[in-house]
């Protein structure tokens, strides 16, 4: 198993700290690995032993009012260039090695898409953020992508930029990774071989159609299907 985070910020952008330092902070919390997503930015040659540092970035299609975030690029685009749309944005990151999410998606469109038809109709990304400290739950949102055929995956981030607007380690990944290689990392991630978590330790398995889940502490589980059905809800101790 393998902790990590998945979008926070630093001084190249907006961020109180430097990247050195935040990679610091990060391993010293325990997080195996850690993509920072300066906005348009990159970190590059940025190594502190004990943890990994997946080189990744924040992109800002202005036009669009959104945000695109960008796992593992080989490369920038050119901040003269013009990418007229949010799907030229994710092409370029998807033709240069990366994976793609949206975080924050209703902060990021603030209100300017015409319901969730952009996300609906945009293909060739591959996660929502779900949770981000200051933006806590997107799930209503992700539930009507999910339950309009989207098949994507959801991340829990802190978004960090600074201690007193976001907290670091308040909203992560847990990957079930053999190794802590950065392929076999990002292939598990890509497969969706990960839980999001800002709180308890789970496990879930799956037996023919039984899904089983086990907390570290007592949780209220709560299963949901199509269009916002809950289908079981129950309490369990730890286990």
């Amino acid at each position: 198993m393998c902790i990590r985070d998945r979008h926070c910020h630093t001084t190249t952008s907006d961020g109180a700290l430097s990247p050195t330092d935040l990679l610091t902070r990060y391993k010293n919390a325990g997080y195996d690995f850690v993509a920072i997503t300066d906005h348009d930015a990159f970190n590059l040659d940025v190594d502190v032993d004990g943890i990994l540092h997946i080189r990744s970035v924040e992109f800002l299609n202005g036009a669009n009012h959104s945000h695109i975030c960008a796992y593992n690029i080989e490369k920038m685009r050119d901040l003269e260039e013009t990418l007229p749309s949010n799907q030229g944005v994710i092409d370029f990151a998807k033709s240069n090695g990366a994976l793609v999410s949206f975080p924050h998606p209703t902060l990021s469109y603030n209100n300017l898409m015409s319901e969730y038809d952009d996300l609906i109709n945009l293909s060739e990304y591959d996660f929502v953020e779900i949770y981000g400290y200051e933006k806590k739950d997107d799930g209503d949102f992700i539930d009507i992508l999910l339950s309009n055929g989207k098949k994507i995956n959801i991340l829990a981030t802190d978004d960090y930029h600074n201690d007193a607007s976001t907290p670091l380690d308040s909203g992560w990944i847990i990957v079930n990774s053999d190794t802590k290689s950065k392929d076999d990392i990002l292939a598990e991630i890509k497969n969706g071989n990960y839980y999001s978590s800002n709180g308890n330790d789970i496990s879930i398995s799956k037996n023919n159609n039984i899904i089983t889940a086990t907390s570290s502490s007592a949780s209220n589980f709560i299963f949901i299907t199509n269009k916002g059905n809950t289908t079981v809800s129950n309490v369990t101790s730890a286990s």
